[in-house]
Order: structure tokens, then C-alpha cells, then sequence
């Protein structure tokens, strides 16, 4: 036989009288009606509250779905073609936005997505430069480069489409 210890015995009193004033308050004549009622009724609602969250987690999730496949669509969409004025003015604020690249020595046409750069330069690496950023433009089809250096004669356009020094 075991020996309860007084902490036990204070504890199991506790929980019986806890029990005790449970049962009478379901089962009070004025309202233990309406508890017992609550008390099946709370445990339905969180139920119901739950599928509701799931729901809107589960149309959360496929919104996020939908959004990252249109993302991935217009990543992998076709090169854009522009018309020649947008093409030059989306050059322009390429290739110009650097300060070493002078804006007022350069002009730049553009025909049917082939872009001509003519102007003088004071470097040749600026000129390297210009037409790699020129290159990265959506749309530019071809660089022409007719651009030339201080104290060199200016490269002149050939009817085919290709100047004397094209890169």
C-alpha cells in the first residue's frame, strides 16, 4: 500500500472541488442550458474558424504560385523591337548617364535597330565603352561606329551598312 503524501491529498481535494463546481454550473436549472450549449459550441466554432484560415491560405498560396509564373513568363518573353525615336532616347539615357561620356560631342541614330554613333572622343577606351553599353540596349540590333579620336579624320559611312571601322 502506498503512502499518499499531504501535497497528493491537498491536490486530488482541489481537482474534486474543482469537478464539483464544473457539474454544478453545467447543470444549474437558471443557466446551466446555456453553458452546456457554449460549451459544445466553442470547439465547433474554432473548427470552423480554422477551415476558414485554411482556405484563405490555401488561395494566398496559389496567388503566390500565380504571381511567380507570370514573374518567370515575362522574364523569358521575347526581345522587345522599338521604333527608331525610342531607341535612340533609350541610348541616350544608356550610354549618357556616366560623366566621362560626353553628351554634347556624340549623336546617335538610329535605323531600323541599327544604332550610329558619330562624334569625336577623347580616349579610345570611352569609345570601347560606348559601344558595349550601346550593345546592352534592348533592341539595338548593330552598332555603327563612326566615331573618331582628336586630330584623326572621322570614319565615313558605307553604303552597305558597315563603316570603314566597324566593330
Amino acid at each position: 500500500m502506498r503512502v499518499e503524501t499531504e501535497w497528493k491529498r491537498w491536490a486530488r481535494a482541489a481537482g474534486l472541488i474543482a469537478l464539483g463546481a464544473s457539474l454544478g454550473l453545467l447543470f444549474d436549472p437558471r443557466n446551466g442550458k446555456r453553458r452546456r450549449r457554449m460549451l459544445r459550441d466553442r470547439p465547433l466554432a474554432l473548427a470552423r474558424h480554422g477551415e476558414r484560415r485554411a482556405e484563405r491560405a490555401a488561395h494566398l498560396g496559389a496567388a503566390k504560385t500565380r504571381a511567380l509564373a507570370a514573374r518567370t513568363r515575362h522574364l523569358a518573353s521575347r526581345a522587345k523591337s522599338f521604333d527608331d525615336g525610342t531607341l535612340v532616347d533609350k541610348v541616350e539615357s544608356e550610354v549618357f548617364r556616366f560623366r566621362e561620356i560626353p553628351k554634347g560631342k556624340l549623336n546617335v541614330e538610329a535605323a531600323n535597330g541599327i544604332v550610329s554613333l558619330r562624334g569625336q572622343v577623347e580616349r579610345p577606351e570611352i569609345i570601347a565603352e560606348i559601344i558595349a553599353k550601346t550593345r546592352r540596349v534592348e533592341g539595338v540590333r548593330a552598332v555603327e561606329n563612326l566615331m573618331h579620336l582628336p586630330g584623326i579624320e572621322a570614319p565615313h559611312h558605307e553604303p552597305n551598312g558597315r563603316s570603314a571601322s566597324a566593330n
